[in-house]
């Protein structure tokens, strides 16, 4: 299956809003990415070095799209939500992280 990468960039420190920061980038599995962890991003014809750095600040979200390059065919999107470095002390964990798999379709007895 084919898989795209979708960086999100968090508009600020309450989650609210994003903005796609790069276009989506065919990838051959998922990516190994963890909380807080930092990236950068950037042109290709650029050096790496000069790209802004961004901070992982939730955890990757996958859904199921038509594949972009073969509209036969299905695809997962992978969306990676990140915070820009300087404003990455301002974020705090959220608490989706903190929650185990399935805790969000309990109900409180």
């Amino acid at each position: 299956m084919q898989y795209y990468l979708r960086f999100l960039c968090y508009d600020g420190p309450d989650r609210h809003t994003t903005k796609q920061i790069h276009p989506d980038i065919p990838i051959d599995e998922p990516p190994k990415c963890s909380y807080g962890q930092s990236v950068r991003i950037g042109n290709t014809d650029d050096d790496p070095a000069t790209w802004p750095k961004y901070n992982v600040a939730h955890i990757p979200h996958m859904q199921q799209i038509t594949d972009p390059a073969d509209s036969g065919k299905n695809a997962l999107l992978v969306e990676l939500f990140l915070a820009r470095y300087e404003e990455w002390p301002q974020f705090i964990f959220p608490k989706m992280v903190f929650e185990p798999i399935g805790s969000e379709n309990q109900e409180a007895a």
